[in-house]
Formats: C-alpha cells, structure tokens, sequence
C-alpha cells in the first residue's frame, strides 16, 4: 500500500516543481524522496514523474494519486491536529485564522480577555479569507476559522455560499450592517437611507472578491450591472477614494470601525437592509479542547461590545 508521507511527497513535488524543493518543504534529503518515488512507481508498475531541464513533471498517474491524496492528506491533518490538542500536547495554543477588519477589531479584545483569565494560554493568528480560512481549518492548521457570508435582500443564499461540513460547527459573532459610502458633496448624501435602485449609473469602487460579489449581486437585484471602475482591498484606499469623489462604495460597519480615512464621506444604511454575518468556525471534536470555548466565548463577547458602541 502505499504510504501517507509518499503522497504527502508527491503532493509536494506537484507543487514545488522539483524534488529539491519538495525536499526543503516537508524535511527530508532529496535521495529520500526519490527513494520513495521509485517505490510507488514499481508498486504501481508504471511512472508517477518525468524528470527533464525545466524540472520534474507528473504523469497522468501522478496527477490521479495528487487528485485523490488532496482531500485525504487534508482529512488526515485535521484528525491528527484534534488529537493533539485533545491529547494536551497543543492545550496551551489555539491557532486562529481571521480576515483582516474583524482581526483588528474582534482579536485583541478577546485575546486579552482569555489571557487574564487563563495567562497559561497562548494565540497563533493568521491572515486568511474565508476560503483560505476553512481550508486551513480543514487541513488541520488552525483551531478556529473566522469567515463572513453576505446575506443580500432579494437573494435565497448567502454571496460566498461557503458550505460547512458535517462536522463543523459555526458560531455567529455578529450581524454587521452595509452602509454606502458617498462623498459628501453627493446629492444624496444628507439622505437618512438610500436605495441602490436610484444608484445606476454612478461609479462604484469595489472590494475583495466576495465583497465585489456582493456589490454586483446587490446592482443586479435592483436592475442593473454596476460600473466598477476601481478595485481595493484597502479600505483606507477605498474611503479615500470615496472621499475625493471619485466614486462611491459599499462598506461594513465593522471596516469603518477597524479604519477611517481622513477623507470625510456620507454614510447611508441601504434600504432594504443588507447585511454581512461574521461567524467563528471550527469542529465538534475541537470543541472538547481546553482554550477553545473561552476563546469562542470571547469573541462572542468582544462582538457584542463593538455592537453596543457602533449604535451607542
């Protein structure tokens, strides 16, 4: 049979390019790995690698084992990662995945929060997407992903359609309300609310990818296809531009609170409302590990706070 650290190998040559950097990656000499090649292609009786000037290339049954091995290797690490926390060999750490608003928002409260109360405690954070957030969860990388859905009025599913597995579990941080950004010489802009039918025709700066998703769907619903003509994952660039009348956006309440520019910019709730749901995910088997409940609780915690001082 062939062995998980071959296909983890061969994974890595898929990626890298070279054995020498698959080699580099996981921590084993370069003869190791072509060692272990060769024992794949003579159990399997047939080539997996072709080597030539510009590197190392798979064959099509290389690309069939890498294929089948992705979901396997990635069920593999998270199984062993809950074993090892669960085991107390991981207790005092829990690792977070975060987009970057609800991270200078949301984490530092909250991780102060658990560490008064549990100083044995320590936080990994990294910087991911929703996406790249669940597949870090998926893959055994992180303890706790924190994604975003948008719900749009008029639309049955969220923008992102992010689906959870069977043996995830999501906790809801908070609702946040997208407002429109206008500069404040904009006819509208001393409005109490605005509708994003009466929007047609302006200029549109958008976001990340979900977010520009959004934006079009929103458009879309009210009859018409945005004219987009500057894309930012910045959002200090964003209400910049917004500012200097260039052209007008949607912005969540929790980015206006994580940055504001020194450009001045209306702000209108959007009628009906849309929203964006900030949500904690990890695994039922994770929630039996000390440190990931207390800091679930206190993300919960430090969301609603941000909730009472945005509406204060």
């Amino acid at each position: 049979m062939i062995e998980l650290k071959q296909l983890q190998m061969l994974e890595a040559i898929s990626q890298h390019g070279t054995i020498s950097g698959a080699a580099k990656a996981l921590g084993y000499s370069q003869p190791a790995i072509s060692q272990h090649m060769a024992t794949i292609e003579r159990m399997l009786e047939t080539p997996v690698l072709v080597r030539s000037r510009s590197g190392v290339h798979l064959t099509e049954a290389g690309k069939l084992l890498v294929d089948a091995a992705g979901p396997i290797l990635a069920q593999v690490g998270q199984v062993m990662s809950e074993v090892s926390a669960i085991a107390g060999l991981r207790a005092g750490k829990v690792r977070v995945s975060c987009f970057p608003s609800a991270a200078s928002v949301l984490l530092p409260g909250a991780f102060a929060h658990v560490r008064e109360r549990h100083p044995g405690l320590s936080f990994a954070l990294a910087e991911r997407d929703p996406v790249g957030g669940l597949e870090m969860l998926r893959r055994g990388q992180c303890d706790i992903a924190i994604i975003f859905d948008y719900v749009t009025p008029g639309l049955a599913q969220p923008s992102s359609r992010l689906e959870l597995l069977p043996n995830e579990t999501a906790v809801t941080l908070l609702e946040e309300e997208i407002m429109v950004a206008l500069p404040p010489t904009h006819a509208r802009a001393k409005d109490r609310w605005i509708d994003i039918e009466v929007l047609e025709g302006e200029q549109w700066i958008a976001g990340c990818p979900d977010c520009r998703t959004h934006l079009v769907e929103a458009c879309e619903i009210a009859g018409y296809h945005p004219d987009i003509t500057f894309e930012t994952d910045d959002y200090l660039a964003m209400q910049g531009l917004v500012g200097a009348g260039l052209g007008i956006a949607l912005i969540p309440e929790v980015v206006l609170a994580a940055a504001r520019h020194q450009y001045p910019i209306a702000l209108l709730p959007t009628h009906p409302v849309s929203t964006r749901v900030i949500r904690a995910v990890t695994t039922e088997s994770m929630l039996r590990v000390p440190g990931i409940v207390p800091t679930i609780e206190a993300l919960q915690a430090a969301a609603k706070q941000r909730i009472s001082a945005t509406h204060a």
